[in-house]
């Protein structure tokens, strides 16, 4: 297709539990932000965008160096001559400062930050530990970035 850009689709198929959830977040104005990104996800589809889910950490520069952050999800749009760009619309931020993706995919419920199960009996489960460390690393050629 000369002159004509191809353009790949993967649809997902909408389920009522999906749209019976962003029906009630928009009218409530409430949500975590997960279920705000999914939100943005949705209407920048609606409007003909690209647009992906992500996770990952959200950590502020004036945070402690032993403060690990904390778990975050935000939206990400792909924009022509652009690329793909963050929108945090949590936080009303647009752009990737002070956020590290850890993953992407179309639907939040794909990246999930911890997900599982424990098959043993309940008694036999002790304890689970995640530790994650941010610090900033000086690059030469551009400036500092959170990793």
């Amino acid at each position: 297709m000369r002159g004509r850009r191809a353009r790949q689709s993967i649809e997902a198929p909408s389920t009522k539990e999906h749209d019976d959830e962003l029906v009630h977040h928009s009218r409530t104005c409430s949500g975590s932000c997960r279920d705000i990104a999914a939100l943005f996800i949705e209407a920048a589809r609606h409007l003909g965008y690209d647009a992906r889910a992500v996770s990952g950490y959200l950590v502020d520069v004036g945070q402690p160096e032993d403060d690990p952050g904390s778990t975050h999800s935000w939206a990400e749009i792909c924009l022509p001559g652009a690329g793909w760009i963050a929108f945090d619309p949590t936080h009303r931020r647009v752009g990737n400062a002070n956020l590290i993706p850890v993953a992407f995919a179309r639907l939040n419920r794909q990246i999930m930050p911890v997900a599982g199960g424990f098959p043993e009996r309940p008694e036999d489960f002790d304890r689970i530990e995640v530790t994650v460390k941010v610090r900033r690393v000086d690059w030469p050629d551009r400036g500092g970035r959170l990793i």
